[in-house]
């Protein structure tokens, strides 16, 4: 019995600890932080428009919609070769919508979407992307956004350690 309540706290201590790293954007204040001019995606006054972001972590298709002061944001999200041939289990990932002014100030920061335990093609021979949906408030002084993310891969089979990917697109 002695030996299972060890256990039990080892796992809810490593639970939080992937759980707070995983949250860690959302500790950050970006407001009035300045975003470099090619990480921002400029957003369109209405209407609806696709896009793809992507860097050497991941492939991200999307499409926005901008309402009365919403912003609609749906997408799919894959693990570039990078992460997904090289680790077998994505420990968790999040990532953040960060909307921006005309000078390049971080207005806000919201959460879009959080996944944990996903299995990446190093197990399964086709890693299907997740996908996401999320509505989020939009400042009239709007002018662009810019995705932030957290994750952390690991190979239990290995010896080493986890590894850490981010991007927070910040000066």
């Amino acid at each position: 019995m002695k030996q299972m309540t060890k256990m039990s706290k080892m796992f809810l201590a490593m639970w939080a600890i992937s759980f707070a790293a995983g949250c860690q954007t959302l500790l950050i204040n970006p407001v009035g932080r300045t975003v470099p001019e090619n990480k921002r995606l400029a957003l369109r006054d209405s209407g609806e428009w696709t896009g793809t972001y992507q860097n050497e972590d991941l492939v991200l298709t999307y499409i926005m919609r901008r309402t009365a002061g919403l912003l609609n944001i749906s997408g799919r999200i894959q693990f570039t070769r990078r992460i997904a041939e090289n680790f077998p289990v994505v420990v968790y990932f999040h990532l953040d919508a960060i909307l921006i002014d005309s000078q390049g100030r971080a207005l806000t920061m919201t959460g879009l979407t959080s996944v944990s335990n996903y299995s990446t093609e190093y197990i399964t021979p086709y890693d299907p992307p997740f996908t996401f949906n999320a509505r989020i408030s939009i400042p009239e002084n709007a002018e662009s956004l810019a995705f932030s993310y957290t994750g952390q891969a690991y190979d239990p089979t290995e010896h080493g350690g986890p590894t850490d990917f981010w991007e927070y697109p910040f000066k």
